[in-house]
C-alpha cells in the first residue's frame, strides 16, 4: 500500500495481546496511519477521549472484557472513527459485533480474522466508510415569549397559518 498524501491518519490498535499490537503498528505504518495501542477498554476510552481517530481496530476478546464494551465510547467520540472488528472467534460472534456496531449508528468499516492478512486489512483501511457531515447544533437558546411578542410587533417576523389536511 502506498502512503498517502496530506495530514496523516491515526488509528488506535485495541488488543491485550503485545505482540499483536506490535505487528499491526507495523503493517498500519505502511499504510501511512500513526497508530496508538491500547490493551484494555479503559485504556482505549481515554485515548478516544482526548485524540480523534480515522480508525479503530478492535479485538472482540480483551482478556476478562470484551471488545463491545468500547462501542458506546467509540459512538461518543467526536471524531466518528470507522471500527474495524479483529478477532479469531467464529464468524457467526464477528457479525453480531458488526450488526450492533452498526445499530449504534457507528462508521463499521468490516472485520478481520486471526490472524489477520495484510491484504485484507489494507482494503478494509483503504476503503473506510465516509463520514456523514457532522450535525449541526444550535448554540442560540429558543426564543423567549416577551422576544417572540416584540419581533412579531417590529415586523421582524411574520406569522403563517399552515392548515393540517387528513386524508382518507
Amino acid at each position: 500500500m502506498d502512503h498517502q498524501s496530506g495530514p496523516v491518519r491515526r488509528i488506535l490498535i485495541v488488543d491485550d495481546d503485545r505482540l499483536q499490537q506490535m505487528m499491526l503498528t507495523r503493517r498500519v505504518a505502511a499504510m501511512g496511519f500513526s497508530a496508538d495501542t491500547a490493551a484494555t477498554v479503559h485504556d482505549a476510552t481515554a485515548y478516544l477521549s482526548h485524540t480523534r481517530y480515522d480508525a479503530v481496530l478492535l479485538d472482540l476478546s480483551l482478556g476478562e472484557t470484551d471488545g463491545i464494551s468500547l462501542l458506546r465510547a467509540v459512538r461518543a467520540s467526536a471524531a466518528d472513527p470507522a471500527v474495524v472488528f479483529i478477532s479469531g472467534l467464529e464468524d457467526r460472534i464477528r457479525g453480531a459485533s458488526f450488526r450492533l456496531a452498526r445499530a449504534l449508528g457507528l462508521r463499521v468499516a468490516g472485520s478481520v480474522r486471526k490472524p489477520i492478512s495484510q491484504l485484507a486489512l489494507g482494503e478494509l483501511l483503504h476503503d473506510l466508510p465516509i463520514r456523514s457531515a457532522p450535525p449541526v447544533r444550535n448554540q442560540d437558546p429558543p426564543p423567549t415569549a416577551e422576544e417572540l411578542a416584540a419581533a412579531l410587533a417590529n415586523a421582524e417576523i411574520s406569522a403563517r397559518f399552515q392548515p393540517k389536511v387528513r386524508l382518507r
